[in-house]
């Protein structure tokens, strides 16, 4: 694994890359230069935009708003709605235990509803998040198991 700091570096020398994006990049690809060039080259496959807008709780929280963020996704495997939620899910807890998160700053109003939940529960959510990633590259039901993440992970309510 990587240092963040060696591959921002890397991405600017070599890849050519804006500081800001190198940072970004390096941010999000926990330690793995593969993530971060995949990360600059297509950022739509690497978090699915209608997830992190359940996330963000901009859909609602219940069922429907899983469905409904699930039918946007189109054609989405497992493993990227699970990356997608691990990936928020790290970030909120970085955030609630006073670190420094880059995508929040790039990407103001996605992590900070789920940063104010309580950091077992951040904890327990990417502990349960990192064994269903495991599971997701089988052989599964797609929808159904993006479904069982989505309600069993639910954003905290806007209207609160």
């Amino acid at each position: 694994s990587l240092t963040r700091d060696s591959i921002r570096r890397w991405l600017e020398e070599t890849v050519g890359s804006p500081a800001e994006d190198a940072d970004l990049a390096s941010s999000l690809a926990d330690g793995s230069m593969g993530a971060a060039l995949r990360f600059l080259e297509n950022r739509e496959d690497f978090l699915v935009a209608p997830i992190v807008d359940y996330f963000a709780g901009r859909l609602g929280s219940n069922e429907r708003a899983a469905a409904a963020a699930l039918s946007a996704s189109g054609d989405v495997s497992p493993a990227q709605v699970a990356g997608t939620l691990l990936f928020l899910y790290r970030e909120a807890l970085r955030i609630k235990l006073g670190g420094i998160s880059v995508f929040a700053s790039r990407f103001p109003g996605i992590l900070e509803y789920n940063a104010n939940r309580e950091a077992d529960y951040l904890r327990r959510a990417v502990k349960f998040l990192l064994s269903r990633t495991a599971e997701a590259g089988t052989n599964v039901n797609a929808r159904l198991f993006n479904y069982s993440l989505l309600t069993t992970l639910k954003p905290l309510s806007r209207d609160r």
